[in-house]
């Protein structure tokens, strides 16, 4: 197995996302109103069977009947390396960091100036991020990631690209349902309609 090779751009990158998620770590405690709320909600499901806490005295963990759950999912897993409270920084992390990386992928597969992608950073700390909607936003970044997957696929599709897609559409309706919805209008919108002979594929 050979890594891909380093270039200027991929560290150009890497540096726009480290500095587009400055808002989730430059601070001791970012000012987001549900946060509390999400670091609850991570630690009992984190720590649900933990004897020191009695979780399982007062809470009862239902993972399969809500399609927000993808953020305490892989908040939990982060948390076993970084703890609950950097695993809820990470997450705003993948959030903030996350989101101009998939708008780059998403104009690069449309054939587009990727650069546009920079114009996304002032738009990340928003009102729904303020209100510390994090499940909502986390399911942006995924969005157009799946777009672009979707673009990728409709035009020269392999199997690979088709599990891609599929993974990245269930991953998003577990997330948030909106960001779902709006790409199912994005995939709608790019779907080869003039082409009849693709529509069952």
């Amino acid at each position: 197995m050979r890594w891909p090779r380093i270039t200027p751009r991929m560290l150009f990158w890497a540096a726009v996302a480290v500095l587009a998620s400055a808002p989730a770590w430059i601070v001791k405690h970012p000012p987001l109103q549900d946060m509390p709320f999400h670091l609850a909600t991570l630690r009992v499901v984190h720590d649900y069977n933990n004897p020191v806490f009695h979780f399982t005295d007062t809470y009862v963990v239902d993972l399969l009947h809500t399609n927000y759950v993808l953020y305490y999912v892989v908040g939990s897993a982060l948390a076993f390396l970084l703890g609950v409270k950097y695993a809820n920084v990470a997450m705003l992390c993948l959030y903030l960091g996350g989101t101009p990386l998939a708008i780059r992928e998403l104009l690069v597969s449309l054939g587009k100036d990727e650069r546009l992608a920079l114009f996304s950073i002032p738009l990340l700390v928003n009102v729904m991020f303020m209100y510390g909607l994090l499940p909502y936003v986390l399911g942006f970044p995924i969005m157009f990631f799946a777009l672009a997957a979707a673009v990728r696929w409709i035009e020269a599709p392999t199997r690979n690209r088709g599990i891609l897609l599929g993974v990245l559409a269930f991953a998003l309706f577990f997330a948030h349902v909106l960001p779902f919805a709006l790409f199912g209008i994005g995939f709608a919108a790019i779907f080869p309609w003039q082409r009849p002979h693709q529509w069952i594929r």
